[in-house]
Order: structure tokens, then sequence, then C-alpha cells
């Protein structure tokens, strides 16, 4: 309800629920109700301490009686009228309601009871499932027989891409120079050689023999060859030269 009054509207008619005014329409020619008769005001007995109703005659003159009702035109009496009947229909709405909704408050509490007892048993199946899990490591290790062999090694993977070049680090010092050879010592018997170096020192003997035999070798093979060629080479003149004879005769 947003509490407007309600006037006299041809064809209006007030409605319990929404419900009936969905199943009974307004029919033409009804309007608003009737005016209501006025009620008469309420004589209120005043009640002494000890609970007994004190005589109404004595005690009229202690109260002042209840204003007349106002006297007010139709359409105001029969807006009132029409508002007093809205309230009631709200009443006994909220009343449903509450008639209702009291089964459904019983069955949720039970579906809470029910959901706490649910939760109250998942945790603890959690806790048998985690004491569970435990025992069957423990067994797994205490079950651990001695490590295996080691395995054949791996191939190296491959080369991976060079990474950033460092920073240049700080300049050594300057290094002394390197001896130079300022002569060979030569052992002709032994076709061995040693340098002399400008400090000195000895440096380390080069044994020359076995570059020598594979120069000979070479030679020889070289001297074979070209002295092949050459007898070939004679052979082939004197082929002509017979050749050329015979077409001379």
């Amino acid at each position: 309800m947003t509490g407007e009054i309600i006037t006299k509207i041809p064809g209006a008619v007030i409605h319990k629920t929404t419900l009936d005014a969905a199943r009974f329409p307004p029919k033409a020619g009804m309007g608003l109700p009737p005016n209501r008769p006025r009620r008469r005001p309420l004589k209120f007995t005043p009640i002494i301490e000890a609970g007994e109703i004190s005589d109404p005659v004595r005690t009229e003159a202690a109260f002042t009686p209840l204003p007349p009702p106002l006297d007010l035109d139709e359409a105001t009496s029969s807006a009132a009228a029409t508002v007093g009947m809205v309230l009631e229909t709200l009443d006994s709405a909220v009343a449903i309601g509450d008639e209702r909704l009291g089964p459904l408050r019983v069955k949720l509490a039970g579906m809470q009871v029910e959901n706490a007892q649910l939760r109250s048993a998942i945790a603890e199946l959690k806790s048998e499932i985690a004491q569970i899990s435990f025992i069957v490591e423990r067994l797994s290790i205490d079950r651990q027989g001695p490590p295996g062999a080691a395995g054949p090694r791996g191939r190296d993977g491959r080369d991976g891409p060079p990474g950033m070049r460092g920073e240049t680090g700080p300049r050594g010092e300057t290094g002394k120079a390197a001896p130079k050879i300022v002569g060979w010592e030569v052992h002709e018997e032994t076709y061995e050689a040693r340098p002399l170096l400008s400090d000195s020192s000895r440096a380390p003997v080069l044994r020359l023999r076995g570059l020598f035999e594979q120069f000979d070798a070479d030679s020889d093979a070289t001297d074979a060859i070209e002295e092949a060629d050459a007898a070939a080479a004679k052979r082939d003149e004197a082929e002509r030269e017979r050749e050329r004879q015979r077409w001379v005769k």
C-alpha cells in the first residue's frame, strides 16, 4: 500500500489479495461499498486497586466522556471505510503469511541441524583420510629396499646459445719480451737441431730424422715416376720414327 486515500471511482472494487484481483475483475456498475453506521463512543469503567470494578455511577463524574464523532460527508466517510477495509485485508494477509511461514521456519531449523551434522561427519571423514594417508606413507617408507644401481650416464645436451659478453677486466702489467732465436746448434749425425735463444736459455731439441726420411722416400718415388715417364716418351718417339720411315719407303 502506498497510503493514498481511495476516493469514489466508478467501477472500483476492493480486493483482499492480488490473486483475488486477478481472478475477480470488477464488473460494470459496481462502486464503492455503502457507508457503515457510526459506532457509539466507548465508555471505560475504572478498576480499583483490589481488582474489583468500581461503581460506574459514582465514578462517572471522574472521567470525561469521549467527544461525539464528527459529522463527515458521504465521500469522506466512504473513503475512511475503504481504508479500514484495506487495513483489515492487510492484517489478514500478514496473519496468513505468518501461519505459512511457521512450518517453513521449522523445516529450515531442521535442515540447519542436518547441515551441521553433515559438516561434522565430513570433518571426521577428512581426519580419517589424513590418518590413512599417513599410515600408507609410513608403510611405504618402512618397506623401502636398498637403492638400485645407478643407470648409464646420459648423453650431453646440445650447447646453448652464447651468453652476453662480460665487462672488460682491468689491464694487466706489461710482460717481458719473449726470447728470440739467435742461432742453431745442429747435429748432422742424429739429424737434430737445437735453437739458441737470446737469453741463453735452452730450447727444446727438434728431431728431424723422420722428416728427412720422408723427404728421401718422396724424392725416390718422384725420380722413379720421372724415369718411367721418360722411358715411355722414348718408346713413343721411336715408334713414330719407324712409322715415318715406313711411309717414306
